[in-house]
């Protein structure tokens, strides 16, 4: 996840949306991520400072696969 997120910025993704589904590898089973959120976001603003940009993109919170449907019809 953290090389996606740091490529990404790179080619100018404006926001990112991580996806909990059913196959996922790692699982959270409820626990707090915060500190993976807080470590995602960490490295969107510096790989949005290395490739001097001036918007840094934010990470969300992890979505279910339904909620990110959901959140997606809401964009179009």
């Amino acid at each position: 996840m953290e090389l996606i997120i740091q490529k990404g910025v790179e080619i100018g993704v404006k926001e990112f949306y991580p996806i909990l589904t059913e196959r996922v590898v790692v699982k959270t089973d409820g626990k707090d991520i915060s500190n993976k959120l807080e470590r995602w976001n960490r490295i969107s603003y510096e790989a949005a400072k290395q490739s001097n940009r001036g918007i840094i993109p934010k990470v969300n919170d992890l979505l279910s696969f339904k909620d990110a449907l959901d959140e997606l019809k809401n964009l179009i």
